[in-house]
């Protein structure tokens, strides 16, 4: 189970290193200022698809967004 205010910390944390605001951020991608806040706080848990629209505007990859949600595994297959 991911920590949902580690991983809202996390997100706020690339936010405030691009220098955007959270209504900034809902400008460039369609995501309410106030989901944002609720998810930096370890309110609310964004799905995959704000995810990948978040991933976009903060230029980090989604599937690595996806991981430190716990969406995905970050094992990697040996063959």
């Amino acid at each position: 189970m991911v920590n949902k205010t580690a991983f809202g910390n996390y997100l706020k944390q690339l936010r405030e290193n691009i220098k955007l605001s959270t209504r900034q951020v809902q400008l460039a991608c369609g995501v309410n200022s106030s989901y944002i806040f609720q998810i930096e706080r370890g309110f609310k848990m964004p799905s995959p698809a704000i995810l990948e629209k978040l991933a976009i505007v903060y230029n980090v990859s989604y599937e690595n967004l996806m991981i430190a949600a716990g969406y995905l595994s970050n094992n990697k297959a040996t063959f």
